[in-house]
């Protein structure tokens, strides 16, 4: 069998002013969002990167993007940002609570769609599989439909439901032009799908 592994929000050696960056590029947010909230949210990025420990100095700056510019798109990359901190210092309650107000917040379908799948690994890691599942099914966006279906496979999974993982991951592997580690989706599908399967010449989905 294929070892589900648990996933951290966030991590990784660049600068983690780097990764926001980019995630907002990769989203096209720049567009469209005023530029006093791009500063705000490249201030609260600085900060976060060059000094962690200053943590009345970044409190300062998350309060400006929550205060002034609520709903922003800016605002809720910083809510993500802020999950990710918060799961990597294993306060999954927190982590929760602040994705479930990026979904709240999001204005962006893209958005709303990346704190549900984060919500919902957390909710996971928590034990709260239906409330995962939940998230989950509110995802709704093309560029997320894949990876959305996969973590409900690798749920159903860790329940012992490996049948219904595998029409999950069947279902990820459907999706058109999905990104992500096709390589393991296709070893997911592999390890599930039954010997006599196999042996009759049919193949794992995912390309």
């Amino acid at each position: 069998m294929v070892e589900r592994k648990r996933h951290r929000i966030g991590g990784g050696r660049r600068p983690r002013r780097w990764w926001g960056n980019r995630l907002a590029r990769l989203l096209g947010l720049h567009a469209g969002n005023s530029e006093a909230a791009s500063a705000a949210y490249q201030h609260y990025l600085e900060l976060r990167d060059a000094n962690p420990a200053d943590e009345s100095a970044i409190a300062a700056a998350t309060a400006s993007l929550d205060t002034d510019y609520a709903g922003t798109s800016y605002q809720v990359l910083s809510l993500l940002h802020r999950a990710a901190d918060a799961v990597n210092a294993d306060d999954l309650e927190r982590a929760a609570a602040v994705l479930a107000t990026a979904v709240a917040q999001a204005g962006d379908q893209r958005l709303a769609d990346l704190a549900r799948v984060r919500l919902a690994r957390v909710q996971h890691q928590r034990g709260d599989d239906a409330a995962a599942l939940s998230s989950l099914g509110g995802v709704k966006g093309a560029g997320f439909r894949s990876y959305a279906a996969e973590i409900k496979g690798d749920i159903l999974l860790a329940q012992g439901n490996e049948g219904e993982a595998l029409a999950a991951y069947r279902a990820a592997a459907d999706v058109e032009g999905a990104d992500g580690d096709r390589a393991m989706l296709k070893l997911k599908i592999s390890d599930l799908t039954p010997p006599e399967s196999m042996a009759n010449g049919a193949e794992p989905d995912a390309q």
